[in-house]
């Protein structure tokens, strides 16, 4: 069974990215991603980052959940998009899927 640390790394050769590129827009230090990669377990916040940086759901990273393509490319988009962003933009940004999150689960609800 593959663990969390295993998905990590076949997540990072996948994308193509080196460590350090994977680090750097993880804003961590190559030490802290080898921890992780190894032994370590990222809280949430940066497993989010991990997956939007290597275009997977952080239920895969977490979990092993299937990747869907399409919504593997447009979270790519996203991420591509908010690249560089003031702090305030991306937080605007993350209140509104916020916001779209609780619309889906008030609609699942009814």
């Amino acid at each position: 069974m593959q663990t969390f640390h295993d998905r990590l790394n076949a997540a990072i050769l996948a994308s193509g990215l080196t460590f350090a590129a994977v680090a750097h827009a993880c804003h961590v230090d190559r030490s802290t991603l080898y921890r992780w990669r190894t032994s370590h377990m990222p809280d949430s916040n940066q497993i989010a980052t991990l997956a939007a940086c290597l275009n997977v759901t952080t239920a895969h990273l977490r979990d092993g959940a299937p990747v869907d393509p399409e919504q593997q490319r447009d979270r790519h988009i996203i991420f591509a998009l908010t690249d560089g962003l003031p702090r305030e933009d991306l937080a605007i940004i993350i209140s509104m899927i916020a916001r779209l999150r609780a619309l889906h689960q008030l609609h699942d609800i009814e």
